[in-house]
């Protein structure tokens, strides 16, 4: 979470700044305030993310000057390419939204230090040690971010790495597709999808009671009455 800056540690923050880059040098407190406070809540970080210093709560042991910490170095970049992405390319859309829609850093990072999908981080798991793996960053992830908006924890989520994987690995993708229907278990598509696997890996019984499910759920569903005929040896 970002931080609570009580009345006292606000008044440690200087009146002028070293180092400013990209910022106005002439840029008031309350201004850099609200940009620092800005970017630990887009983030999900604290001051000393970016900052060098002793002791998070004294404001007094930080050099905010200092460029030897990567992250702030790297937010210069970040902050000129908000900008030119905002000034250059949204501003000149034909048929642009009267709203004036702008991107920030909450548009990638959705409350996380780094910008990544769930997707992404289901599919490094999986390279890092297969399902096992897959299970438990999705549930250390779901833990800490669900509700958050920071990771879609939709089934869509799961089931698109499920469906990218599923001819090389069909096993590796079983697996992830039965964790998803875990936490969303009235979703067509997962058990279409399960019962598309079972029958690829061999296990026609698994198969026609996952499509069975599938269909229960969505009677409607085209590829599962299609599959559950195949298996049933009809046309």
């Amino acid at each position: 979470a970002g931080p609570a800056w009580t009345a006292d540690v606000q008044a440690q923050i200087p009146e002028f700044y070293e180092n400013l880059q990209v910022l106005p040098d002439d840029i008031t407190r309350r201004e850099m305030l609200d940009v620092m406070r800005g970017f630990a809540l887009d983030l999900g970080v604290r001051c000393e993310y970016c900052h060098v210093g002793e002791d998070p709560s004294d404001f007094s042991t930080f050099d905010f000057g200092s460029d030897r910490k990567m992250p702030k170095v790297k937010a210069r970049r970040m902050l000129e390419m908000v900008r030119d992405i905002n000034a250059n390319h949204i501003e000149g859309l034909r048929g642009r939204s009267d709203k004036g829609i702008e991107v920030g850093c909450r548009t990638c990072h959705a409350g996380k230090a780094f910008p990544t999908t769930l997707e992404q981080e289901v599919t490094w798991a999986f390279e890092e040690g297969g399902v096992d793996q897959v299970r438990a960053r999705y549930e250390e992830l779901r833990q800490e971010y669900f509700g958050r908006g920071a990771f879609d924890f939709g089934a869509m989520s799961l089931e698109n790495v499920a469906q990218s994987m599923g001819r090389e690995d069909p096993e590796g993708a079983l697996g992830i597709v039965t964790l998803n229907l875990e936490y969303n278990e009235e979703s067509t598509a997962s058990w279409t999808l399960k019962g598309q696997l079972h029958q690829i890996l061999g296990q026609n019984e698994e198969a026609i009671a996952a499509l069975e499910r599938a269909l229960s759920i969505q009677p409607e569903n085209p590829v599962a009455e299609r599959l559950l005929r195949q298996l049933r040896g009809g046309l």
